[in-house]
């Protein structure tokens, strides 16, 4: 666990950089504060499934293309799965995984060249 010292300003209290790098956190990343017992707890926000359909359609059309649709995202444990649809057929592509806090968890998701090789397959 990392410790640093800092002092609460007028402009109030700063984390450093650094600590946010090391947890993986970025600029835009939301976040949750809570007080509890004169404790600050800091923690990635977990979002809904309306934010892992936009997540996963912005994906798609950066990575694979405008041919594909998804299911609606179904929350597994502290994952969210997204099946991946050919749009104008009933074909299943693949699967993207999201981690709880929006993150695509890449080891865990169908990468982009294997969802467009599967959209050209007959």
């Amino acid at each position: 666990m990392s410790r640093v010292y800092e002092e609460i300003t007028k402009q109030g209290l700063v984390v450093p950089n650094a600590m946010l790098e090391q947890w993986g956190w970025e600029q835009g990343t939301r976040v949750e504060i809570e007080s509890r017992n004169k404790m600050i707890v800091i923690k990635p926000r977990e979002v809904t499934a309306r934010e892992i359909t936009r997540r996963a359609y912005v994906f798609l059309l950066k990575k694979v293309g405008d041919a594909t649709a998804i299911k609606t995202p179904v929350r597994k444990g502290n994952k969210w799965k997204v099946t991946v649809m050919l749009s104008h057929r009933k074909k299943v592509l693949g699967q993207l995984t999201f981690a709880a806090d929006g993150t695509l968890l890449v080891a865990e998701s169908h990468t982009p060249e294997q969802l467009s090789e599967k959209a050209n397959e007959d």
